[in-house]
């Protein structure tokens, strides 16, 4: 351990090593007026959740070898709404006639030629699609079911049939936690138990758990424990993302940067239940066992052997191997700025994911998508943009006509 320890030090300091090098991205990247958020792996590519106000559509197409990225037509839903996983594969939620409120869930395989099947929906739902604005209150969440979502403060999971449970209150775990706001928050169902890691940003966050088959069972607290208690994660900070490569097991990255401070941790849940506090860093200070690390931690991703990988804004991307933290790609996300007419906009990245070819995209404020590909033992960069002629704002005051809705722009590509 002491050994990879001094590499990593030493990584961070010199960027040594040829795996480890500046990957090769245009010297003037395009800033885009779209942030692009949620990614998740699909066929050799990655479906993309973008910024709805400014974006062709929520969700778009990116890989690789193209330059810009297209709109997606998923088994003829009109409109997709999100992408999840489950325990079959991709969950996806979309209107098949957006004009009428017509709700259907479709699943599929991890291969790419998988047949997609409908999902039974709850008559429960009807209620949500007849709001104004279908689906703003419907959200899927991963799971280790066949599907999962969530409905204000009511869970729904799909088994052999639907079964649903009233969230209980979210307590205030913290003096400075937003309890008024309990549900942005990252969630996973395992099984029966639900965990919630929500992201206050500078007022922090917590991580917490409830057991949905037990019609008395509250939230149980992971936050806020002493550094060397194994029953949770320690302090009360922003949790960034939870993943989970086998029931039972879980990842967890928190922290923040606010007013030059970083605030980071990296946490693991064995499905014994133990918890290992493994990065665990207060501006210049580390506790865990994989120290220093100097950057905070934005997103987390796994790929599909289920190897974790960390993307660290400023330091670049990492991989976790034999228990270390081995670096991949050296690169500033922040590093780049824009004018704008009185202000200045930093670039900022979001969310990492892994193509099923082993491809990383990483999803930004206002860079698009960065992808990232290895050759030859060398890692090639390119941006990834939105069609040029759709990065703009619509005109919110502008109301479509009745007689010929709007349809969605570009080439869709069918999945077959």
């Amino acid at each position: 351990m002491k050994f990879h320890i001094l590499l990593l030090l030493t990584t961070l300091v010199t960027g040594g090593g040829t795996a480890f090098c500046e990957p090769v991205l245009p010297e003037n990247l395009a800033e885009q007026k779209a942030s692009t958020q949620k990614l998740t792996p699909h066929q050799d590519g990655m479906l993309v959740e973008s910024d709805p106000i400014y974006a062709p559509a929520r969700y778009m197409f990116a890989r690789f070898e193209a330059t810009e990225m297209s709109a997606m037509k998923i088994d003829g839903i009109e409109s997709l709404l999100d992408v999840e996983k489950g325990a079959s594969g991709r969950i996806f939620l979309g209107l098949v006639e957006p004009t009428e409120g017509v709700l259907k869930f479709v699943i599929s395989g991890e291969m790419a030629d998988a047949k997609l099947r409908s999902l039974p929906i709850p008559e429960e739902f009807d209620a949500i699609l007849a709001k104004d604005e279908p689906g703003i209150g419907l959200r899927l969440i991963g799971t280790t079911h066949e599907a999962a979502a969530i409905i204000d403060d009511v869970v729904w999971w799909l088994d052999k049939t639907w079964k649903k449970r009233k969230l209980p209150k979210v307590p205030k775990f913290h003096d400075e936690f937003l309890s008024d706001e309990p549900y942005s928050a990252h969630w996973f169902l395992d099984d029966t138990i639900l965990y919630g890691g929500w992201n206050h940003g500078e007022w922090g966050g917590a991580l917490a758990s409830i057991d949905l088959g037990a019609a008395d069972s509250t939230w149980v607290q992971l936050s806020g424990k002493p550094i060397k208690d194994d029953s949770g994660i320690p302090e009360n900070d922003p949790v960034q993302s939870i993943v989970s490569a086998r029931q039972g097991e879980l990842w967890v990255a928190t922290g923040s940067s606010h007013m030059g401070g970083t605030w980071r941790g990296l946490y693991h849940r064995e499905p014994s239940g133990k918890w290992q506090t493994l990065i665990h860093g207060d501006s210049g200070e580390d506790s865990g066992e994989l120290k220093p690390f100097i950057s905070a931690i934005d997103a987390l991703a796994l790929d599909r052997e289920g190897s974790l990988f960390l993307l660290a804004g400023s330091a670049g991307i990492y991989r976790m191997k034999d228990s270390a933290l081995e670096p991949v790609i050296a690169y500033d996300f922040h590093s780049h700025l824009f004018d704008q007419d009185d202000y200045t906009i930093g670039s900022t990245p979001s969310e990492i994911a892994v193509a099923r070819n082993g491809d990383i995209f990483v999803s930004t404020n206002c860079l698009g998508i960065l992808a990232f590909r290895k050759t030859s033992n060398q890692w090639h960069g390119k941006q990834i943009v939105f069609p040029k002629q759709q990065d703009k704002k619509d005109d919110p005051e502008k109301k479509p006509d009745a007689d010929n809705p709007p349809t969605q722009p570009g080439s869709p590509t069918e999945e077959k």
